[in-house]
């Protein structure tokens, strides 16, 4: 037998407008909202939502933003509504930033409003009410340095009276100025008045920082009729006695003096039911029970307790919001007021000027960006002479760049470390003006500090003027990994902090890179320090009552006054450092060069340098050319001298044809035998020592066309084209490898002639190889030869003929292995009768080009030992 049911709209109202509109039961919401669902009359036809949603307050918050001509905004809040849903529907304002917050401490306020702050500057704050939740914000706002003229805070919120938050309270309305005045009983309090038991006496702080709020409300069913509502609310008490309720002692306490706070639109539910049903009735009486049909005659309009009520189509009642602020003395304004139609507000302004809305602000209404908006247009339009110009940003690729004026002498760290210029006093003293240049306009610009200064970041162009980079973007650099060596010139405070930095922190990174000017060296020495850079970082973070600081030299040229400032600048307490102002006047007073400039100083330093740079550059040259000389002879002697030429150039070597080649292999007899009585180091002196005779062989080796192949081991062979070794038969001579031992030995010999193919074999390692049966016939030979005997082929035999002056004799038919029975010869030794012509075109012998060509390669030769003289004779004494 249920007719109606007024509910107040709670979590379960969802359920119950669903089975009423199942029963057709008409069904009068009121009190306490924030979501809009029932409002979808598709779903709930017989569900009339007579209370303030969340869709309806964005509505009022879209249309008040483009009241002030604002295009964009923030949202922060703590439970989840359809407020940016409301916003959403159409492009004319737009949500920049959305963030949820879980709690409102100090750090989380600052963290959020820190992303906020990168992309608006008009923030609408949905909190809870009344457990002090918009005063913890707006407090931390401030101490996070996010309260001032650019930014503006609306406070939004269904279940509020402005700045009273009431409790059986009701506020009166006096022309334009809400006056608190509470009931026989009742209780109030301010918003920014602190609810804790442990207050922290920063009330009237608040109340300062509220005064640069906006708060937008429906009043709590309030409305805007003053005296009618404070009659409204003494009846409904009054009544409280009467049935059925029979309230009469218990309504008599004092939190029971005045009625709810929602209490008027309960009254306007039921008026606005009583209507409907009497629309109804006069066309079907048997309307009470027809929910749908009560639905379609709920479009109405009248003055209501809560305000003036008018209900459209849907269900849904269009609202009224109340513009609040603060003046000048604290007092509650309420400064205009938006009515809600469906989807479309209007708002309605109570001041006479917009001036008295932004009285805290000078009268000037803020803008929903800064004048250079939040992509880093005013960080282009920065100049100065000390400042480095930034460019702009690259974000095409996988990681954020940016993009600064090039500066072609890199950073002071890179001057330092080159260490190419003489740092004088003149020099150090105008680097840290220049420095202390770009501080100052970095602290009196909108930056307010640079954060990261270290010496990396100060360059040096080509006029050697110094120019602060690297400045700027301070959020998004906060997200770099920085090394412990990044951080050496990092304040104490902001380690123990970890936060971006300040004035003061500046200011001690500039003492640091004085520091490191004045030493010339890295900062802090950490190259000649016995701790790394994170145990001195470790040390800075400690403090203490002596703190770590890096070591001056008292002993340079510097003024004395320039440490004292530096001490000064790197003190352990922030305040205690000097200004970049002050810090400007004593460099400007200790410059010896103040009047000068730099350029010109470097200038008369590198014409000074000129000449013995000069000098220096003519010994380096000489330098080179005979490393290039020695270079060349050891190449030459490893390959022949137009082979190694064409491969310095980088060409390739094609093999070579040689139709008459004569090969010159010689062995040391018994050598096996000979290395077995040595040490090896004896042995490997031996091989590496060349003896006179084989020195002999390799003068005469550059005066002819020959090449040395070898020695594998005890054999050396050498090929030459038709090459004619000047020397006697070689005899048998001794060598003394060590003090303590003598060796007797031979060699034997062979010398075949014929064709050969020469190239080069290997890429790493190169080398000039001979191919053809006339080098197997030389290996062979040499193993028939005997000892102190030249082995001759018959070819060899025919040119020896044609040049005359030897004498041969034949050895008979030998064996040769792959090569079958041979005729080979013996070379006895030069003819007495004939003598070999001078070379053409040679002023001097055969014997004395050899000669000096030895004398050439060798300034000191080993002299000739034989069997005739020297170590053999000794031996044969002690055998």
């Amino acid at each position: 037998n249920m007719k109606v049911l007024l509910n107040v709209q709670i979590s379960a109202a969802i359920s119950t407008g669903v089975i009423a509109a199942f029963y057709d039961i008409p069904v009068f919401t009121w009190g306490l909202s924030t979501s809009s669902t029932l409002s979808n009359m598709d779903r709930f036809p017989t569900t009339a939502v007579m209370s303030v949603n969340s869709f309806s307050l964005g509505i009022a918050i879209r249309r008040l933003m483009l009241s002030f001509e604002w295009k964009e905004f923030a949202f922060v809040y703590s439970l989840l509504d359809s407020l940016q849903n409301a916003v959403s529907e159409t492009d004319e304002v737009r949500i920049s930033s959305i963030s949820q917050m879980w709690d409102v401490s100090h750090e989380t306020v600052v963290r959020t409003l820190t992303n906020v702050s990168a992309r608006a500057r008009i923030i609408v704050v949905c909190l809870k009410e009344g457990e002090g939740y918009k005063r913890d914000f707006i407090l931390a706002a401030k101490d996070g340095g996010f309260l001032n003229n650019e930014y503006v805070y609306i406070f939004a919120d269904t279940k509020s009276r402005g700045y009273v938050v009431c409790k059986s309270t009701t506020n009166m309305i006096q022309m334009k100025i809400f006056a608190v005045v509470p009931l026989s009983g009742g209780r109030e309090r301010r918003i920014w008045e602190d609810i804790r038991p442990q207050k922290d006496g920063r009330d009237e702080e608040a109340k300062v920082a509220f005064g640069q709020t906006i708060v937008v409300s429906d009043h709590m069913g309030a409305g805007a009729v003053g005296a009618d509502y404070k009659n409204f609310s003494k009846l409904v008490i009054s009544r409280m006695s009467d049935p059925p309720f029979y309230c009469i002692q218990e309504c008599k306490d004092e939190k029971d003096s005045a009625a709810a706070a929602y209490a008027g639109q309960l009254h306007d539910a039921f008026y606005a039911y009583a209507r409907a049903l009497n629309a109804s009735l006069q066309s079907d009486p048997g309307a009470h029970r027809n929910g749908t049909l009560l639905l379609n005659n709920i479009k109405m309009t009248f003055q209501g307790i809560s305000g003036l009520v008018q209900i459209g189509d849907q269900g849904d009642r269009w609202p009224m919001f109340y513009i609040d602020g603060l003046n000048s003395d604290g007092v509650q304004v309420l400064y205009g007021t938006v009515f809600v139609n469906g989807s479309y507000g209007k708002y309605i302004p109570l001041y006479n000027d917009e001036k008295e809305l932004w009285w805290s602000r000078g009268g000037v209404r803020p803008p929903s960006m800064p004048i250079c908006g939040f992509t880093g247009k005013q960080m282009r339009e920065l100049e100065h002479d000390n400042i480095n110009r930034f460019l702009g940003q690259c974000l095409d690729g996988p990681q954020m760049l940016s993009i600064w004026k090039y500066c072609s002498r890199g950073s002071v760290n890179d001057v330092i470390a080159n260490g190419s210029v003489a740092m004088d006093q003149v020099f150090v003293f105008s680097l840290l003006r220049d420095i202390a240049e770009g501080l100052s306009f970095i602290h009196h610009s909108f930056l307010q500090y640079h954060g990261l200064l270290t010496s990396k970041s100060c360059l040096v162009d080509d006029r050697w003027l110094a120019k602060i980079s690297d400045y700027g973007f301070r959020k998004l650099r906060a997200y770099d990994r920085r090394t412990p060596e990044d951080l050496l010139w990092t304040a104490p405070e902001v380690l123990r902090l970890d936060c971006i930095g300040s004035r003061e922190a500046d200011i001690y990174s500039f003492a640091i890179i004085s520091a490191q000017l004045i030493a010339k060296s890295s900062p802090w020495d950490i190259d000649n320090q016995k701790e790394d850079a994170s145990e001195i970082i470790y040390i800075v973070k400690k403090g203490g009552p002596a703190p770590s600081r890096p070591l001056l030299n008292n002993d340079s040229e510097m003024n004395p006054a320039l440490f004292r400032l530096i001490r000064d600048c790197w003190a352990e307490r922030p305040s205690e450092r000097p200004s970049v102002d002050v810090v400007k006047s004593n460099l400007r007073a200790m410059d010896p060069n103040r009047n000068g400039n730099l350029m010109d100083y470097v200038f008369n330093m590198l014409e000074q340098y000129a000449s013995t740079l000069e000098g220096e550059v003519e010994e380096r040259t000489r330098q080179l050319v005979e490393e290039q000389k020695k270079s060349d002879i050891l190449l030459y002697r490893m390959l022949p001298r137009q082979v190694a030429d064409k491969l310095k150039l980088g060409q390739s070597v094609e093999p070579e044809t040689f139709d008459s080649v004569t090969i010159f292999f010689s062995d040391v007899v018994s050598f096996t035998n000979l290395a077995a009585k040595c040490t090896p180091l004896q042995t490997l002196v031996f091989l590496l020592i060349p003896t006179p005779s084989y020195i002999d062989l390799y003068h005469l080796l550059r005066w002819r066309t020959g090449t040395k192949m070898g020695p594998p081991g005890d054999v050396v062979a050498v090929f030459g084209c038709a090459a004619i070794v000047e020397a006697d038969p070689l005899e048998t001579f001794a060598l003394q490898p060590g003090p303590c031992c003598y060796f007797l030995f031979d060699f034997k010999t062979s010398s075949p002639s014929g064709s050969v193919v020469a190239g080069v074999v290997g890429l790493t390692m190169p080398r000039y190889c001979l191919f053809g049966d006339t080098v197997n016939t030389a290996s062979r030979m040499e193993s028939n030869g005997k000892p102190g005997k030249i082995h001759l082929s018959s070819d060899a035999v025919h040119l020896l003929d044609a040049i005359g002056g030897f004498d041969v004799e034949s050895r008979g038919e030998v064996i040769i292995k792959g090569k079958g029975v041979m005729e080979t010869f013996w070379l006895l030794g030069r003819s007495a009768t004939h003598h070999r012509p001078r070379i053409e075109g040679s002023s001097t012998s055969l014997r004395g080009e050899h000669l000096e060509a030895q004398d050439t390669l060798n300034p000191t030769p080993v002299p000739h030992i034989s069997k005739h003289k020297g170590i053999y004779e000794v031996f044969k004494e002690g055998s």
